[in-house]
C-alpha cells in the first residue's frame, strides 16, 4: 500500500517493488514515501516524488521501470525534462523525436502533446520534472 497525498491506495506488487528500489537508491531503506504522484503507464510502471512545489513551480523526481511507456499526454504549462539516469525515446506531437540520455534536456511547451518509451538498459530511468507557467520567451535546452 502506499500513500498519495491522504489517501491509502492499493498498487501493483511490481510498483512496490519499484518503491523499494527508490528508497534503496534515496538511503531510506524500510521507510515510507508520501505524497507519491504515480502515473498511468503501459508495460511497466512510474511514480514521482516532489521535491519542490509552491503557486508556480514544481519540481518531480520520477522513477520509470525498464520499457515503460508513457501515453500521449500534455500540460497547460512549460515543461522541462532532464535525464538523470537511464535514457527514454521521446514522440512529441505523434512523431518521433530521439533518444535523451542522462545529462541531456527537453522543454514542453504549453500543450504540445508528448510521449515516450524508457528505455531498457538500466532496471529505473530517472528524469526531472520542472514546470514553470507558460511563457513562450523561455529558451530551448
Amino acid at each position: 500500500m502506499m500513500v498519495q497525498g491522504d489517501v491509502a491506495i492499493e498498487v501493483p506488487p511490481t510498483l512496490v517493488r519499484l518503491e523499494e528500489v527508490t528508497l534503496q537508491l534515496l538511503g531510506h531503506p524500510g521507510g515510507t514515501m508520501p505524497n507519491v504522484v504515480i502515473f498511468d503507464v503501459e508495460d511497466g510502471m512510474a511514480h514521482g516524488i516532489p521535491l519542490f512545489k509552491n503557486h508556480a513551480v514544481g519540481v518531480l523526481m520520477v522513477y520509470m521501470s525498464a520499457g515503460s511507456l508513457f501515453k500521449p499526454h500534455s500540460h497547460p504549462n512549460d515543461e522541462w525534462v532532464v535525464v538523470v539516469e537511464g535514457s527514454f525515446l521521446l514522440y512529441l506531437d505523434g512523431k518521433k523525436d530521439r533518444v535523451y540520455r542522462p545529462g541531456e534536456a527537453v522543454r514542453f511547451k504549453p500543450d504540445q502533446i508528448h510521449s515516450g518509451r524508457v528505455g531498457t538498459e538500466t532496471p529505473i530511468t530517472r528524469i526531472v520534472s520542472i514546470t514553470v507557467p507558460a511563457d513562450p520567451s523561455y529558451p530551448e535546452p
